[in-house]
């Protein structure tokens, strides 16, 4: 296959198409300019230094070494889940941790071990790329129902007393905000997935077109990220769900308003 290599200059000279943007923001005073150019830095610096030991980690190809760096990833993953969302790290660090590992190893090691069917088990080269799409795709899913979850608790309080009141339990109190939660973080999931091919070019497909990978083999590939990214972003929501309805409750069914963000705290919960 023929591959056409982007040089450094073309990298640079790419950052022209910005001028127009920085000029209209400069202009218009619109506060982007510094956070702009600041996640431009990182970009280049991160994606650098990915590079570098990408490379020694695909050369290395040592089982242990892939997933120790797997585990790094989910460690980075909930800190990012943890940025966007009203829990506080000390309290919720663990389980969401815990539903990002659970639900991506066994997807993980299952599409690069029986769908792409490397030589060589735990195969770096396909192992880690294919754990970045799913991680990075199953984000945004996890900051929806966090905020979704505790948004609704703390906003149907009185409705969740009364519930108790007539005997229901904590199970079937909660249930409703645990349905509607977990279908409103997966709906933009499962709306991507509907329109791919028809409004958007994937990512990955076209990476794979780009480097003179025939059609009908970039599709497949595509196909199947595309089910495991469903499949992380439907199981780890559903776990980070019952995580917070498992261990968010006091023992009288109160919120623990302790383990949440003070500024994303509404007033205290009322003591039953």
């Amino acid at each position: 296959m023929d591959h056409n290599n982007i040089t450094i200059w073309a990298l640079v000279a790419s950052m022209a198409l910005l001028i127009p943007a920085y000029a209209i923001s400069w202009k218009m005073k619109i506060p982007v300019l510094r956070t702009m150019t600041i996640g431009l830095a990182r970009m280049w610096i991160q994606l650098a230094l990915l590079g570098i030991y990408l490379k020694f980690i695909f050369q290395l190809n040592n089982w242990v070494v892939n997933i120790s760096y797997l585990l790094l990833m989910t460690v980075v993953a909930a800190f990012s889940v943890l940025s966007g969302s009203p829990v506080k790290m000390r309290y919720w660090l663990l389980p969401i941790m815990a539903s990002l590992t659970l639900t991506l190893f066994p997807i993980a090691f299952f599409f690069s071990e029986w769908v792409v069917s490397p030589l060589q088990l735990f195969d770096a080269r396909y192992l880690i790329p294919i754990s970045g799409m799913l991680l990075g795709n199953s984000l945004k899913t996890n900051i929806i129902g966090l905020n979704m979850f505790f948004g609704s608790v703390r906003s149907q309080q009185e409705l969740q007393w009364q519930m108790h009141g007539l005997g229901a339990t904590k199970y079937e109190a909660l249930l409703p905000i645990m349905r509607q939660t977990i279908h409103a973080a997966v709906n933009p999931t499962i709306a991507t997935t509907a329109t791919i091919g028809l409004v958007s070019l994937p990512g990955m497909m076209t990476g794979q077109l780009l480097a003179g990978e025939a059609p009908d083999v970039a599709i497949k590939y595509q196909i199947a990220i595309i089910i495991g990214i469903l499949c992380i972003s439907f199981y780890s929501v559903s776990l980070q769900t019952f995580f917070a309805y498992k261990f968010g409750f006091n023992p009288n069914h109160t919120l623990k308003e302790h383990t949440l963000k003070p500024e994303t705290s509404g007033k205290k919960s009322r003591k039953m």
